[in-house]
């Protein structure tokens, strides 16, 4: 189930593709794409050399070009932050990875990111904020009495859950076709607890997107997971306070 990219949607008219075995220039590349399309906005893009960053303490062992795009999504001014990270075409093995987020989302989970560049599979890795940020949200944390607001925010909650990886996924994917000049031959999913979720929901609601998914540990069926964390946390909350009494030897 390969998901096929008009160039046209892409590339502007004046615009030329590359050969097989060549790369284009990072930025001059970036800034030729139109992604009106896939209601994206380009923000920028890096080129990183080999050993250039440094994410969790792990070097990239590929050198890529890294491009930022915005997504718009819904009916107000709510947008997902995505991340693209394209290998030199010699390290390239035609084949486009996405990657899910974990708990609350509100980044980028360039660590997994990291880890699909440098698993020596030849992969186009993408990921995104799933549509809302963490620094807006308490950093992520979910203490008890913090307002988070993207939780009142219904768009925001469904992209979270349900439609993140599916919103930046197509943009990522022309990206890739206009760099390497070909769609990918495969295009994978992975991810876990939230992005386990998340990968439920695409092979429910957007199977045509990949070739396979792996949905790790998903954190599903929320209206009971999120009631069993409140359940666990009053009876913590009553043990805790429970005195403990001398025992009688009587």
């Amino acid at each position: 189930m390969h998901s096929f990219v008009s160039l046209g949607a892409v590339l502007p008219l004046a615009a030329a593709l590359v050969l097989p075995h060549e790369t284009p220039e990072c930025n001059t590349f970036a800034k030729s794409l139109d992604l009106d399309s896939y209601n994206a906005t380009l923000l920028n893009a890096t080129y990183y050399p080999v050993h250039s960053l440094n994410v969790s303490n792990t070097l990239n062992n590929v050198s890529f070009c890294e491009v930022y795009t915005s997504v718009s999504y819904g009916t107000g001014n709510n947008t997902l932050i995505a991340a693209t990270w394209l290998p030199d075409r010699l390290q390239y093995n035609d084949r486009f990875m996405a990657v899910g987020n974990g708990g609350m989302a509100g980044t980028i989970d360039y660590f997994g990111m990291m880890t699909q560049l440098n698993s020596g599979m030849g992969f186009a890795v993408a990921g995104g904020d799933a549509g809302h940020r963490a620094s807006d949200n308490n950093g992520g944390g979910g203490e008890p009495g913090v307002y988070l607001p993207y939780l009142h925010d219904k768009e925001q909650v469904t992209a979270w859950i349900h439609d993140a990886i599916s919103l930046f996924t197509p943009a990522a994917k022309a990206l890739t076709t206009a760099y390497y000049g070909k769609d990918a031959n495969y295009s994978f999913y992975s991810g876990c607890s939230t992005g386990g979720a998340q990968g439920m929901a695409l092979a429910q609601y957007h199977p045509e997107l990949f070739d396979g998914i792996v949905a790790g540990c998903p954190g599903n069926w929320y209206s009971h997971l999120a009631l069993s964390f409140l359940w666990n946390a009053q009876h913590t909350a009553v043990r805790s306070t429970t005195k403990c009494l001398p025992m009688s030897l009587d």
